[in-house]
């Protein structure tokens, strides 16, 4: 048998309904893990991804912890690595902490809801994301609307977040800056990769200027409107809520090779395409994003002289 025929039967395989959801099984689940738990077996599961931005942890674990609501159990996700500070803060907090051996995101967070059976809500966060009062109610309450609309199947729900490929437009027309943005970078297309807001410095600093004081202008947004979005593209997906539903569909998120970043954002997005589900935004709920790869260090001292973003009691800063 030649190599292409071998290539052909391996795909026809991959392709069989059964075997695909077996192997996404299989492959979406194996891996080591230790597991702190601190769940009380709330309906809703909130996971925050940390391990790599300590410095960002002052200012944003005290938001999570403020702002979160009660009856929601929370799970620190931590790939790859085993770090004292975060155990101290999940203990602290009361939250749970799942680490995993491998460096995989989609594995870690596969792992806490799987030993999370009773949440039938999962919201994702990432260890960037600066939330505030009622984050995740008006993601709540906008996931319920658009189910109840029938127009949309909704696949997850999202806010607005300054920094974004899709979202930073709604956050500049809302605050009435689009025109002195687009006049200092150019036109700002839709798009998750080739916004401004994606790859300059610069672009991300202005998002973060004009959003203060912080919370006063959050709550402008959930004053201001109970519109929704669809976003049409790849979305990248630092804040987010969905059904366990979903979830389970998907036979869990799509784990990648270790250290390899984006897999579950592509393939949860690529999913809502196929399935015909709508990434909803929801315009009532503003976050604040510190920032992609490419523009975090420029953006830290940045954040960090930004009394509007500390909040009191603060957690020790981990490096002293």
């Amino acid at each position: 048998m030649s190599i292409q025929s071998h290539i052909g039967a391996i795909a026809a395989l991959y392709n069989d309904g059964g075997l695909k959801s077996t192997l996404r099984k299989w492959w979406n689940f194996s891996g080591s893990y230790s597991f702190d738990s601190r769940s009380t077996g709330a309906s809703g599961l909130v996971l925050i991804v940390a391990g790599h931005k300590p410095r960002l942890w002052p200012m944003v674990f005290p938001r999570f912890n403020r702002f979160l609501p009660q009856g929601w159990d929370v799970c620190l996700v931590v790939p790859g690595k085993k770090d004292p500070v975060l155990e101290e803060i999940a203990e602290r907090y009361g939250w749970s902490l799942l680490a995993t051996r491998a460096n995989k995101l989609g594995l870690a967070q596969n792992h806490a809801v799987r030993l999370h059976p009773h949440a039938e809500y999962l919201c994702k966060l990432d260890e960037d994301i600066f939330i505030s009062h009622g984050f995740l109610e008006g993601l709540f309450e906008t996931l319920e609307e658009a189910e109840a609309g029938g127009l949309h199947r909704p696949g997850f729900v999202a806010p607005i977040l300054n920094v974004n490929g899709f979202t930073s437009r709604l956050f500049l027309e809302e605050l009435g800056q689009l025109r002195a943005f687009e006049e200092k970078f150019g036109v700002l297309p839709s798009g998750c990769f080739n916004s401004p807001a994606w790859g300059d410095p610069e672009a991300a600093a202005f998002l973060w200027k004009i959003l203060i004081p912080f919370d006063e202008v959050a709550k402008r947004f959930a004053a201001a409107s109970s519109r929704a979005s669809i976003c049409h593209h790849r979305f990248s997906i630092g804040a987010i809520l969905l059904r366990r539903a979903v979830w389970k569909s998907m036979e869990g998120f799509s784990v990648s090779a270790p250290g390899v970043l984006g897999a579950e954002e592509g393939d949860l997005c690529a999913w809502c395409v196929e399935h015909s589900r709508a990434m909803v935004i929801a315009h009532r709920v503003l976050v604040g994003h510190a920032g992609f790869q490419p523009q975090v260090a420029s953006l830290l001292p940045l954040l960090e002289n930004r009394a509007d973003l500390a909040l009191q009691p603060a957690i020790p800063h981990p490096h002293g």
